[in-house]
């Protein structure tokens, strides 16, 4: 049986990738939607609690992408050019100013086939993730995109056997003036024991591109529970702010950041708390 593994390298800028031959990708049990949800609360979890890194926030057009390479990686067996700038730039993801192509890592970032659950590849993955692509200088990621692609091995037409197994791909990524406020691991419904609950909200900044009409470094926040106005109490901008939900349900926080240059940006981010108890 043929399995392709690739490790996370920032060593090689150009990757070509084949895979073995794979068919039929209708497997009972696998999830694909739950497993990239999975990796990426480990991933965010793991930020927040060992590496003091803002949590990422899902993008569509990054797991868009990374959804086509997953499954041009698992199921064929043709020759791959990954070409993640490339395609990200034709979904729509934005450019800043002064480059060419998108800001987004551009190799595998996990073992591209893998039979093991998603939980254990996730936190093999994680501090090579933090590592080899987000604590290297000027980077910054705000957002990521996983694609999970389940499918059944088959090798030639003599093949004895079949095996499950799923390809993963993930794509870290940040975008001029997106600065994604995240509750907790990010994921939109988060299983909890009991409320009232204490969740950490991330706040990210632009730290790698001091232009005065891009978002910058943080400055001041308001953040509360009700459409913000001019009585909400503005503090200090905080990369962590403990926030209490006071019950299960789906909860809407508003925002407003501003940075050291009087640019602002505001919105708001829901989460709902889905208790043991119900």
């Amino acid at each position: 049986m043929k399995f392709v593994y690739v490790f996370l390298s920032l060593l090689v800028l150009n990757l070509t990738l084949t895979a073995g031959a794979q068919v039929d990708n209708n497997i009972d049990g696998l999830d694909p939607d739950a497993m990239a949800e999975d990796f990426v609360q480990i991933l965010n979890e793991y930020l927040v609690e060992n590496e003091g890194y803002p949590a990422l926030a899902r993008n569509t057009i990054l797991d868009d992408v990374a959804l086509s390479i997953a499954e041009s990686v698992g199921c064929t067996d043709a020759v791959i050019e990954l070409n993640v700038q490339e395609r990200t730039l034709e979904a729509g993801y934005a450019v800043f100013e002064g480059d060419a192509l998108p800001r987004v890592t551009r190799n595998p970032l996990a073992s591209i086939v893998n039979q093991s659950p998603i939980e254990s590849v996730a936190e093999l993955a994680v501090s090579q993730i933090y590592g080899n692509a987000i604590a290297q200088p000027g980077q910054f990621y705000r957002e990521i995109g996983v694609g999970v692609f389940p499918c059944v091995v088959n090798e030639g037409d003599n093949a004895i056997g079949s095996n499950q197994q799923y390809a993963l791909f993930v794509i870290l990524g940040s975008q001029p003036n997106v600065l994604p406020v995240v509750i907790a691991s990010g994921n939109p419904a988060l299983d909890v024991e009991e409320a009232p609950i204490e969740l950490t909200i991330s706040f990210h900044e632009e730290d790698t591109r001091p232009r005065p009409d891009n978002f910058g470094q943080g400055d001041t926040l308001k953040l509360d529970d009700e459409p913000l106005t001019d009585e909400t109490l503005e503090q200090d901008f905080e990369s962590f702010v403990s926030w209490e939900f006071e019950s299960c349900g789906t909860h809407t926080l508003y925002y407003e950041i501003a940075d050291k240059n009087g640019n602002t940006l505001s919105g708001d981010v829901s989460i709902e708390l889905v208790c043991d108890s119900e």
